[in-house]
């Protein structure tokens, strides 16, 4: 399993903020993304590629991921020619490619391609995303192998759609969810919050996300992560559960008085691989 298909912290921090870098890597974000798109300005993004490129030179390897800008933007070029130099001079030190306003798969190709095939985060952005979803994790016919998982860009997507409403939200959340879950995708990454002192706002919606099926969430600032890690991780009675579950073996046992079929294995191998241990 890639750093990426694992991560459930993901860690926004502009690119052209380089004195941001350090800290965002010792923040205990799993993933740090350093971000070409919304969070540069028009005129400092050759900067922040700069600043990207000189990071990547030196970061420890699987811990950073680029979000480049859309396809049919003039910023698109440049950044897959950074992918390409970064690839080149420093093989291995990207964990992956943040793709915003996913819609094509041949798109996501064309961005792992020039990154040396590193796995892609397809950020779910638009409603022509969500109704593609489908295709941007799964393999066609011939194709080479490419790693892909999704997340969900809520803000855009509700400007795309053209409401915010709670339940039009909830409907594009659980669609990704079982996108990924058919296609055997990783669980998709949530959207962050707006809130980033707020830490009972901040786990609540990420709470909520776990509750749909989401296996990460995105951050926006080093104060969400505890809450996010601590919504994401199992409880300790979860745990306990789950390897008394996965002790019991298969067949026809009892746990706790209940029946455990191969459904419920499965679910407490989840649960299990989560907090990194085996079963």
């Amino acid at each position: 399993m890639s750093a990426l298909a694992a991560a459930q912290t993901l860690l926004f921090v502009p690119g052209d903020r380089p004195d941001r870098f350090s800290k965002a890597l010792d923040s205990g974000a799993n993933l740090v993304i350093l971000d070409l798109e919304d969070a540069v300005a028009a005129d400092n993004r050759e900067r922040a590629r700069t600043a990207i490129r000189d990071l990547l030179a030196t970061a420890e390897p699987g811990r950073v991921l680029v979000r480049v800008n859309p396809a049919d933007t003039g910023d698109s070029a440049p950044d897959l020619a950074l992918l390409q130099d970064v690839s080149a001079r420093s093989p291995g030190a990207l964990a992956g490619v943040a793709v915003p306003k996913a819609e094509s798969r041949a798109h996501l190709r064309q961005v792992s391609d020039a990154s040396g095939g590193v796995p892609i985060l397809a950020l779910v952005e638009t409603v022509r995303g969500l109704r593609t979803a489908e295709t941007l994790v799964t393999r066609g016919p011939g194709e080479p192998e490419l790693d892909v998982r999704l997340a969900f860009g809520a803000l855009d997507f509700a400007v795309d759609a053209g409401g915010d409403a709670g339940p039009l939200l909830d409907a594009a959340r659980v669609e990704l969810v079982l996108v990924s879950r058919l296609t055997g995708a990783p669980a998709p990454v949530e959207s962050p919050s707006a809130s980033i002192r707020d830490v009972a706002a901040v786990e609540s919606t990420a709470k909520h996300a776990v509750a749909l099926g989401f296996g990460g969430m995105l951050a926006i600032h080093p104060a969400q992560l505890p809450a996010i890690a601590s919504a994401f991780r199992p409880t300790d009675a979860q745990i306990d559960w789950a390897r008394r579950v996965v002790g019991a073996g298969s067949g026809t046992v009892q746990v706790d008085g209940a029946m455990v079929d191969a459904p419920v294995l499965r679910r407490a191998r989840r649960m299990l691989a989560a907090v990194g241990e085996a079963s």
